[in-house]
C-alpha cells in the first residue's frame, strides 16, 4: 500500500472519530424514533446483585 493510501485511511478514520465524538452529529445520526424508556428510568448496572 503506497503511504498516501495509509494516510488517506488514517485521516479518514481520524475525521471519522471526530464526528462520532460530537454530539449534534450523533442526534442526527442516531435519530430513529423512540427506542425504549430514557436513561434515567433504567436501573444502574449492577442494580440487581
Amino acid at each position: 500500500m503506497p503511504p498516501e493510501t495509509t494516510l488517506l485511511f488514517k485521516a479518514l478514520v481520524v475525521a471519522a472519530v471526530c464526528l462520532v465524538q460530537s454530539p449534534s452529529f450523533r442526534a442526527k445520526a442516531l435519530r430513529r424514533g423512540p427506542a425504549g424508556p430514557p436513561r434515567e428510568a433504567r436501573p444502574p448496572v449492577g442494580a440487581g446483585r
